[in-house]
């Protein structure tokens, strides 16, 4: 009785293994990717914004132009409406940006474009330039004192 029973489940499993492929979803017959609607940039920029925080004069007050460059991508995707663009020039980008506007077709598109040749990384994330520094390992409070754990604040 087990030995039926055991070879009824590797059959099933076997079963269910080779099969799957059958039952697989085509991904092509479901999924149509004509379906989406593709804009082709046609568009003619009316207005660059430049963002550099690596110039000396840049601030996020500035109008954003080649000698007055806005400091964050942030304050260029908040100024930046349809038919026009961003460039932006080298450098990490530690900040969260949060377009205000988008494109409104193939001749209205908004365009963030790293400068010619330049290399942007945009990144959420902070840079913390302070000391840590341990004030003390506890091991007496859990029963495996082989586990420690540190204890640590800023100064």
């Amino acid at each position: 009785m087990l030995k039926t029973i055991y070879r009824t489940l590797i059959f099933a499993e076997l079963f269910f293994f080779f099969s799957a492929p059958l039952f697989a979803q085509n991904v092509s017959d479901t999924f149509a990717l004509d379906s989406y609607k593709v804009w082709h940039n046609s568009t003619e920029y009316t207005r660059t914004y430049v963002v550099n925080q690596r110039h000396p004069d840049a601030n996020d007050d500035n109008p954003g132009t080649e000698d007055k460059p806005l400091l964050t991508i942030n304050k260029a995707a908040q100024l930046v409406k349809p038919g026009e663009r961003v460039l932006i020039y080298s450098g990490v980008y530690r900040e969260t940006i949060r377009p205000l506007q988008g494109g409104l077709n193939d001749s209205k598109m908004i365009s963030y474009e790293s400068a010619p040749g330049e290399e942007v990384i945009i990144k959420g994330s902070r840079m913390l330039d302070t000391e840590w520094i341990q004030r003390r390992v506890k091991t007496d409070v859990i029963e495996n004192t082989t586990l420690t754990y540190t204890w640590s604040r800023k100064t």
